[in-house]
């Protein structure tokens, strides 16, 4: 791979380089997964250029119930410079042109490491439970629940796990 080597490199670099800044820590669990050390509900996987989080399943830990966050990058080298092919060819209406990276380190740094940051830190340090919905062999689906929410789908809540 040019550029910087693999995305798992280059994450474990800068975890390493970041995991205090992190409201809550990951712990490694597999070659290309991690789940939060506050519970064992979320797992966190790196796919190719892409960091999935998915609430596991009820009933099979090695299932997954729904996914909470995707962080998504599609690194393309044009003349040694670097751009995210999602934001190039599918621009949102009000982001403008694609940002243009010097490596393709620096543009999964900036698309899906830091949005990862991010997210743990205002969104899942911030939340009070995990709420699964629906039912187990049919639709499911999760999100992360605050205090105090009122929840419109409460009939289809399954669990409710506290974080």
């Amino acid at each position: 791979m040019a550029d910087g080597g693999s995305s798992l490199g280059t994450f474990l670099t800068w975890y390493e380089a970041n995991h205090r800044l992190f409201a809550i820590p990951l712990r490694r669990i597999g070659e290309s997964e991690w789940e939060f050390a506050s519970t064992k509900w979320l797992v966190v996987t790196l796919v190719r250029d892409s960091i999935v989080v998915t609430a596991r399943h009820l009933t099979d830990p090695a299932d997954r119930w729904d996914e909470i966050a995707e962080f998504d990058a599609i690194p393309l080298e044009i003349g040694g410079s670097w751009v995210c092919r999602l934001c190039r060819d599918l621009p949102a209406p009000s982001s403008g042109p694609p940002q243009i990276y010097r490596s393709r380190k620096a543009l999964l740094i900036n698309h899906v490491f830091e949005p990862l940051l991010g997210w743990v830190n205002d969104k899942l340090a911030g939340a009070e439970s995990l709420g699964l919905y629906g039912e187990a062999g049919n639709m499911t689906w999760a999100k992360l629940l605050r205090s105090g929410e009122s929840d419109a789908e409460t009939r289809c809540l399954t669990r409710r796990i506290p974080l």
